[in-house]
């Protein structure tokens, strides 16, 4: 099953809308290619980039980039919580949304069983 598949797989077992979802896990990866994007610019414009600066171009700027476009793309505060969530549930006051965002993670990620029971319990899911 595909990523996508699974949260509304999920989604749907819990009872919840996948559309909010849908958005936040389309928008996950919008700092990975920002930088991705810029260094495509770059390499059109004559230069190169070798995979050791790419790796390290993405591990330092796409968090930023992802953070700066959240605030001025003016994306709801739920909408980033459910992005966020894709990463680490916060550690107080946690959605039911928020924990499929998670579980539907952990499940892509290859994570360890018990992470994903303990998601799964969390979710309401056994």
């Amino acid at each position: 099953m595909t990523w996508p598949d699974e949260y509304v797989l999920l989604a749907q077992q819990c009872g919840l809308d996948p559309a909010p979802l849908q958005s936040a896990t389309l928008l996950h990866r919008m700092g990975e290619l920002c930088v991705l994007f810029q260094t495509q610019k770059w390499e059109n414009q004559g230069n190169s980039v070798d995979e050791e600066t790419l790796l390290h171009a993405v591990r330092d700027f796409a968090a930023p980039f992802a953070v700066r476009l959240k605030a001025c793309w003016g994306l709801p505060m739920v909408l980033r919580e459910l992005i966020g969530a894709i990463y680490a549930l916060p550690p107080m006051h946690v959605r039911r949304e928020q924990v499929v965002m998670r579980l539907a993670a952990a499940i892509n990620n290859g994570e360890p069983e018990a992470d994903v029971e303990r998601l799964q319990r969390l979710a309401g899911l056994t």
